[in-house]
């Protein structure tokens, strides 16, 4: 870099004669600084004045964590114990992989008394940053940098259809870069070299071009000992970046812009990423959002700490759909939403209701979890049935023949019915699709009757897993899981809300089928008993579990009871109206 002309573009600087700021540059010196690494500390004696070349510091004080995040280029640290001849105030620690231009204090202590103008420009900075009244710190304006990394020649087209499914949700640009260019030859940086540093964040706009659907696109190469100095220009001057990164990976380039990404989203297609790739880049502490394409299993590495997934309803070859990247982009601004369908045998009928009305006001629903009844039917959902479908089932399954078709009695040793009849009706509704593979993320849960543990279920068989979260203790035997005996998970988790969240679900819908128990003038019969005894207890459950939730669903059923299956329509009514209801909240959430 060129220190000198730096200095001369510099608004503090830059009034200084040309003999002074030459010697200035002489006498400074570049220095960078990984992320967490500490430039200074507080009660240290003052050597240097800093100058921001890229990246981002965190000031601490009295040891009390970052109280303000620097990273505005050009931004002048640690000047006051100079003028002071205090110890430093405060601790500075790279936030990111940073660049500064240290000068020695003797050096910045010259300039100051053989030009009153520099100390004069400096009182200014210094009077408007106590009075709060320079411009706002980069801080409060976080930038969402994504880090896109994809094989093959769909990787710029499917960054640009992210990149304006975000114009969509924010109504502001986002801007899209992609490094499959040649990085070592001359470019873009070059010509921002004989740019003023006040003016450089206008430039760049002026180079960038927008497209029809309001992306804007950056082009022109950069030199790998630039990139650092670029990324600080690329965050004065846009806040939400999406950078296109080719796979296979991982170059000394793609590795300084990971660790300038706020979030990573590697594509798995026919070509997932290598496992050592995959740990270079865990090993980064970046969130990951895994895009998988139609079709194909999360990954194995799905699931450590800081990694999810999200289906893309594509093909490899039609990512770039201009809808396919919908859920990506809605998880990268923090907009993703998950439903929780809890447990309610009959009542359960309700989730279609609710489901279908959800649709009719055009809600994405990104991540589903389900117990009992409703992990049957957020299993189909997530499966890619609609409620109609859905409500067909229904109507189909409410007939009294269809019913006692479902029933094998055994001989009462640990269940009433063998659930062998329930099995077969699943897989055939189901087929043998792995949840791993589903369109939509999904979990659902059971309870290992042995050790009263919650069991969480989210690989293998989609029907396997839904047959172990309905089996009711006492009237189906337990599902044999493994060494595992699974019975109804609305015994530990009637509404899996938490597991939502464990998906990556940013906002969250719980719907509450089990609240109030009918009132009846009849005597009971013994299902009745039972099943009543077991969900009056799990109503308890569900509000607490319901209260993680940002907005709960609660249909009203009046005298519909928990084993009326033969009226799924008046359950599924009664889902419609719940979310009705609920609108206002459901509007606020997704705003």
């Amino acid at each position: 870099m060129n220190v000198e002309f730096f200095l001369r573009s510099h608004p503090l600087f830059g009034a200084l004669p040309a003999s002074l700021v030459a010697e200035l540059a002489a006498r400074a010196r570049t220095r960078a600084v990984a992320a967490g690494e500490i430039l200074c500390r507080e009660g240290d004696a003052a050597e240097s004045v800093y100058v921001l070349l890229s990246g981002r510091i965190e000031v601490e004080r009295d040891g009390k964590g970052a109280v303000a995040s620097l990273g505005r280029r050009g931004e002048l640290m640690g000047e006051m114990s100079i003028l002071t001849g205090n110890p430093r105030s405060a601790t500075l620690r790279a936030e990111l992989p940073s660049e500064l231009l240290e000068i020695p204090a003797s050096a910045f202590q010259q300039a100051l008394d053989r030009s009153p103008d520099l100390g004069l420009r400096l009182a200014q900075v210094l009077s408007l940053r106590l009075s709060g009244a320079a411009s706002p710190p980069s801080s409060t304006r976080r930038p969402c940098y994504a880090g896109f990394l994809m094989a093959g020649p769909q990787r710029v087209p499917a960054a640009r259809a992210l990149a304006a499914q975000m114009v969509g949700v924010l109504g502001r640009p986002v801007l899209v870069y992609d490094l499959g260019a040649t990085q070592n030859a001359p470019g873009l940086l070059q010509t921002l070299s004989n740019v003023p540093v006040e003016g450089q964040e206008q430039f760049v706009r002026t180079l960038a071009q927008q497209n029809p659907t309001g992306v804007t696109e950056l082009t022109g190469t950069i030199r790998e000992d630039h990139w650092s100095y670029f990324l600080s220009i690329l965050r004065e001057t846009y806040d939400r970046v999406v950078f296109g990164i080719p796979i296979p990976f991982f170059q000394p380039i793609h590795k300084t812009v990971c660790e300038a990404c706020d979030v990573l989203v590697p594509v798995c297609g026919r070509e997932i990423p290598a496992d050592s790739a995959v740990e270079k880049l865990r090993a980064l502490g970046k969130p990951m959002v895994v895009a998988r394409t139609q079709g194909r299993a999360r990954a194995p590495w799905v699931g450590f700490a800081g990694v999810s997934d999200l289906a893309i309803p594509a093909s490899e070859e039609d990512v770039a759909d201009p809808k396919a990247l919908a859920p990506i982009a809605r998880k990268l601004l923090g907009r993703s939403i998950g439903v929780a369908l809890g447990s309610g045998a009959a009542r359960g009928y309700a989730h279609i209701g609710v489901l279908e009305e959800l649709e009719r006001e055009k809600l994405p629903i990104d991540y589903v979890a389900g117990t009992s009844m409703g992990s049957v039917l957020g299993g189909l959902y997530a499966a890619g049935r609609s409620p109609a479908e859905m409500a067909e089932f229904s109507r189909d399954a409410s007939r009294l023949r269809a019913i006692f078709s479902l029933l094998d009695l055994a001989i009462p040793t640990s269940g009433l019915l063998r659930g062998r009849r329930v099995e077969k009706h699943f897989r055939k509704l189901m087929g043998d699709v792995e949840i791993e593979r589903l369109p939509r993320p999904f979990r659902t849960v059971a309870t290992d009757v042995l050790t009263g543990e919650e069991v969480v279920l989210d690989r293998g068989p989609l029907w396997k897993a839904i047959r172990a979260s309905i089996s009711l203790p006492c009237l189906f035997e337990p599902a044999r899981h493994g060494s595992r005996y699974l019975v109804d998970g609305g015994v530990t988790n009637p509404i899996p809300v938490n597991h939502l969240l464990d998906l990556g679900a940013d906002r969250t819908i719980a719907v509450n089928v089990t609240a109030g128990p009918p009132q009846g003038a009849r005597a009971p019969g013994i299902l009745t008993v039972m099943m009543n005894s077991i969900y009056t207890l799990q109503t308890l459950v569900s509000d607490a579990r319901s209260s993680l939730a940002d907005v709960t669903i609660v249909p009203e059923f009046g005298g519909l009871s928990w084993t009326d299956f033969a009226k799924a329509p008046e359950m599924i009514e009664a889902g419609r109206a719940a979310v009705r209801r609920a609108l206002p909240e459901i509007r606020r959430l997704v705003t």
